[in-house]
């Protein structure tokens, strides 16, 4: 049953990945109803879920400028006590134009680890990253993106995300992942910034 969850995901992902494009896309077009959650200081969440991962777009108003963002966004240990299942974080190659970085995780008692390189384009507004295939992962691919342009007088990140964890993932947890941890993921990124600004 599991391989016929991954056949699946396999088949979908590169549809899956058309929210996650190669190179920035203009600005994300909102609803009204995601505005005002944006302007009222809210992590705006859009989420397809699949049996074993899914994808998800998420988006933050920061009121600090871009310089500020990417240095909270790319400062990854910062991240810990922000996201509550992660448990650590290791760089493990870091130039001018990429780092490497291994997450652990342990969610509702399961831990999980996985690489993932991430392409800085910082001039473009544009991050991009995937899983790090040459090194051992628990999850079966990562891919994703964080994007930065300036919205009024506030800094507008967009992070997108494909995952496929490979296996079968309980509803609840999947929600959670989805919406939860990206939301404190998002807002520690923020709140880090501001901090910065003042």
């Amino acid at each position: 049953m599991a391989s016929r969850y991954r056949a699946l995901f396999a088949l979908l992902l590169p549809f899956l990945m058309a929210a996650i494009p190669d190179e920035p896309p203009p600005p994300l077009e909102l609803t009204q109803a995601e505005a005002q959650r944006l302007e009222a200081r809210k992590v705006v969440v859009r989420t397809e879920s699949s049996e074993s991962g899914g994808w998800a777009t998420a988006v933050v108003d920061v009121k600090a400028d871009t310089t500020r963002v990417w240095d909270a966004l790319l400062d990854f240990e910062a991240r810990v006590p922000e996201i509550r299942p992660l448990k650590g974080v290791t760089i493990y190659d870091k130039s001018d134009a990429e780092r490497g970085v291994r997450w652990d995780l342990t969610v509702f008692g399961v831990a999980v680890s996985f690489h993932c390189l991430y392409h800085l384009h910082q001039e473009k507004g544009w991050v991009r990253y995937a899983l790090d295939s040459s090194r051992t992962n628990d999850l079966v691919s990562v891919e994703g993106a964080y994007q930065l342009y300036t919205s009024g007088d506030s800094t507008r990140l967009i992070y997108r995300s494909a995952t496929d964890s490979g296996r079968k993932v309980p509803e609840f947890i999947r929600n959670w992942l989805a919406v939860g941890s990206l939301s404190e993921q998002l807002a520690g990124v923020r709140d880090r910034a501001e901090r910065g600004a003042d």
